[in-house]
């Protein structure tokens, strides 16, 4: 996250919220409706097949990489993520999900790792969710071990980024804590 977003706002010409828990941009719905200018029929209907083709296969593929990692988010709540509870609840052998993983370029342990360091960035930002309770959470058996993973990811200790983070105007909207959290609601 960089220090100071006015690059990124003047680049898009629109705010920027950085540590969010998604990646999206938004666009007006005019904008998405004007007519390209000289636009060619018979080359649309040729590109209109392959983007079809391709989005259906990205669509799979993220849609079992969402599932797992949604999966594995669920399972922080009561403990350490394993594979084969995963697999289970969304349908699958042990096997076959690490095959269809691995048609994916992509581990298990590799979403565990991203899903975890995703929730201590956006656990950390929030003041009022102590340190060591963060740790537990995300299956650390102490704040230290949070920490030097924290220090890994973003170069400085939590309780540093926390600081930092808090001061920057380029939040955004807060997060809304987990119902599972103590102050949560249910969403």
């Amino acid at each position: 996250m960089p220090i100071d977003g006015n690059e990124h706002e003047s680049l898009f010409d629109a705010p920027v919220y950085f540590s969010q828990p998604t990646n999206s941009i938004l666009f007006d719905r005019a904008d998405l409706d004007a007519a390209m200018p000289d636009h060619d029929p018979n080359l649309f209907s040729l590109i209109e097949v392959m983007l079809r083709t391709r989005s259906q296969n990205t669509q799979d593929s993220h849609d079992l990489i969402g599932q797992v990692r949604h999966r594995i988010e669920e399972q922080f709540r009561d403990g350490t993520p394993q594979l084969g509870t995963t697999a289970t609840k969304i349908g699958l052998t042990s096997w076959t999900l690490q095959r269809r993983l691995r048609d994916l370029n992509v581990t298990f342990n590799d979403l565990v790792r991203a899903v975890r360091r995703e929730l201590a960035m956006r656990y950390v930002s929030e003041p009022h969710i102590p340190l060591t309770e963060i740790a537990l959470l995300l299956g650390y058996s102490e704040l230290s071990a949070l920490s030097r993973a924290f220090r890994h990811w973003t170069g400085m200790a939590p309780a540093h980024y926390r600081r930092h983070h808090a001061k920057s105007i380029h939040r955004g909207p807060p997060h809304p804590t987990p119902a599972w959290l103590p102050g949560g609601v249910a969403g």
